[in-house]
């Protein structure tokens, strides 16, 4: 299984020798924590010149969940599909499953929420042998909902983890988030003012009284109205990249210019005929 991006975690030992390599550690480079949460520490390509005030950013137009979204990654330059598959509305919030519809590590699923709350990760599934499920609570915070370059945040909290054919795992996180500023960034799908941000995320799984604990490290890069078009970083010693090649989600800029400009042409239409 590949490094994924959206949850931050990787492999590590406990003192007997097995593995404890959870779930999100095989996503890694979906973001979206994307999927499950890309994590890295990179130095910034371009950064572009601040002005006076901070930019200020939503996560909602950062990472547009509707059904049918979809991106096309290469992950490791292996190409894989992640697609919206469903939302569900429960007692006025909506959740929305992201599943990995091909690739290495297709049948993958990451249950998540964007909303007044941020973007935020409540379940990973990941099938086969060395797959798993991990559950947070509270949610697992990527973005908070709004917030300017420059800032950061962090949060802690327990962690059901359920390893393939081992077993289940209480364990707790801490999450620390650091908003940087637009960088330029080139992909297969093109060069974008990508907004930056690192994160680092510490697992500790406590295995038959014993602490373990699991940490990693990276960078995802958001453009507005497209989602994570870059993600970067380490598990367990071994790099990833996760690069965009396609989407279907288009930029609201674009839309909206588009839009702005029929909406003219359609009012000096009537104007012009208004005052024949």
């Amino acid at each position: 299984m590949r490094p994924a991006k959206n949850l931050d975690s990787s492999a590590s030992s406990n003192p007997d020798g097995a593995r404890i390599r959870p779930p999100c550690a095989a996503l890694r480079g979906r973001s979206f924590t994307s999927l499950l949460t890309a994590l890295c520490v990179v130095l910034p390509l371009a950064i572009f010149s601040h002005s006076t005030e901070a930019r200020s950013f939503t996560a909602t137009d950062l990472l547009p969940l509707e059904v049918d979204n979809s991106w096309t990654y290469l992950v490791d330059g292996v190409e894989e599909v992640r697609t919206v598959v469903d939302s569900e509305s429960v007692s006025g919030e909506t959740f929305f499953t992201i599943e990995v519809l091909s690739g290495p590590d297709a049948g993958a699923i990451q249950i998540g929420s964007n909303n007044e709350n941020g973007l935020r990760t409540h379940r990973v599934f990941v099938p086969g042998f060395d797959g798993g499920e991990e559950i947070y609570a509270p949610p697992l915070l990527a973005l908070e909902e709004e917030f300017d370059a420059g800032s950061d945040f962090a949060e802690s909290g327990s962690l059901t983890l359920t390893l393939t054919g081992t077993g289940t795992f209480p364990a707790t996180y801490q999450n620390e988030v650091t908003v940087t500023d637009l960088e330029s960034v080139s992909v297969p799908a093109g060069t974008f003012d990508a907004l930056r941000v690192d994160t680092v995320l510490v697992i500790d799984v406590d295995v038959s009284g014993t602490s373990v604990e699991i940490s990693s490290s990276g960078s995802e890069w958001f453009v507005s109205g497209i989602g994570v078009v870059k993600a970067s970083g380490e598990v367990d010693g071994e790099p990833f990249l996760t690069e965009l090649v396609a989407t279907n989600v288009p930029e609201p800029s674009a839309w909206m210019l588009q839009t702005a400009a029929l909406l003219s042409v359609a009012f000096a239409g009537r104007w012009r005929s208004a005052h024949r």
